[in-house]
């Protein structure tokens, strides 16, 4: 017996749980107009690589970044080069890893738009605008090798012309066209391009790893800023579609309405297995159906079979039943019990 015996059909291959990551921190909830600066959002991160790997050895990692175009040889060169001039200017401030050196560089309080003056000034040479190109292109090589993360507000006035694919794609993710899982226009991947390379850097986790409390953070900290979260629905549509995260942005934003894990755990559903693949087939399904729609399907699978399932197998863990588990289950369904028994 498979789900199509009720009203459903699910692949019998399995399937995954809601992920149990958690943001330590939270964007801000002030007033904006309060007159006081945002909060910054706080992302649940990993473990930051090449942090003590020396300047000699992280241009030469930038220098064998894939390479496009008529002149690879000659491009590779350029970066290495903007990767040095940067480098050179960290090892200047105090820390022992890049990322302290980062901090105690002035940068951070420069903002994107003066790197190449204030890179190009403290060596003593003439901020061309050759020169700026090879300083955000060496900026963008330590962003993918993880060697720097700035926070999010140097992120958010980082926006320069086409890197943030680049970036993605030197950061050798198996997941880099995620952007591609869900239609939208051209202008719309572009703007979430920027969203999704932000996301990657101050997490320093791959695309696959992203949650719904990520972009919920991103776009509340977006918002604090007076910002509009332009791309961040077409990137939550994509995640979607892999299956990371539930239904549509404007769904998660609608006041009363729970996820679609929520509302299979009214049923307390006890095989975690099985449980999980009802949340990723009924995500799906979330797509394309209303709320109300929605949760009578959930009351369906779970609640009128499954839960009925578990109280005439207890134990089980495969929604491939058995002849007798499915005849039992066929017959307590057949009859309504009233309240008086």
């Amino acid at each position: 017996m498979t789900l199509t015996d009720v009203g459903v059909a699910v692949p019998l291959n399995g399937g995954h749980g809601d992920r149990a990551r958690l943001v330590v921190g939270d964007a801000d909830k002030r007033d904006v107009g309060s007159g006081l600066a945002p909060v910054t959002p706080v992302f649940e991160t990993v473990a930051q690589g090449r942090q003590h790997t020396s300047a000699q050895d992280i241009a030469a990692m930038a220098s064998g970044l894939r390479t496009e175009g008529t002149d690879p040889a000659a491009t590779a060169y350029r970066r290495g080069y903007g990767t040095t001039r940067l480098l050179a200017y960290l090892e200047q401030f105090p820390g022992l890893t890049w990322q302290q050196r980062w901090a105690a560089s002035p940068l951070e309080a420069g903002g994107a738009d003066r790197l190449k003056e204030m890179v190009c000034e403290a060596q003593g040479l003439k901020p061309t605008v050759a020169r700026l190109y090879l300083i955000t292109g060496g900026l963008g090589a330590l962003l993918a090798l993880d060697v720097v993360r700035p926070s999010f507000d140097y992120l958010l006035g980082f926006r320069p012309s086409k890197l943030w694919t680049q970036v993605m794609d030197w950061r050798q993710d198996p997941n880099s066209d995620a952007l591609m899982a869900a239609p939208g226009s051209e202008q719309s991947r572009s703007h979430a391009v920027g969203v999704l390379g932000r996301l990657l850097v101050l997490t320093g986790r791959p695309v696959a790893e992203l949650t719904a409390t990520d972009l919920l953070t991103y776009r509340e900290a977006i918002l604090a800023r007076r910002n509009q979260s332009v791309g961040l629905e077409h990137l939550w549509a994509c995640l979607a579609q892999r299956g990371q995260v539930e239904g549509t942005l404007r769904q998660a934003l609608r006041p009363g309405q729970k996820t679609v894990a929520a509302l299979v755990d009214h049923y307390r559903i006890k095989s975690d297995r099985v449980r999980g693949m009802f949340i990723a087939y009924l995500t799906e399904r979330a797509i394309t159906v209303d709320y109300s729609t929605l949760r009578t399907v959930i009351a369906a699978l779970c609640g009128l079979y499954w839960s009925k399932v578990e109280t005439i197998a207890p134990g089980i863990d495969t929604i491939d039943l058995s002849a007798d588990v499915a005849t039992a289950w066929k017959e307590q369904i057949r009859w309504r019990q009233l309240p008086d028994g």
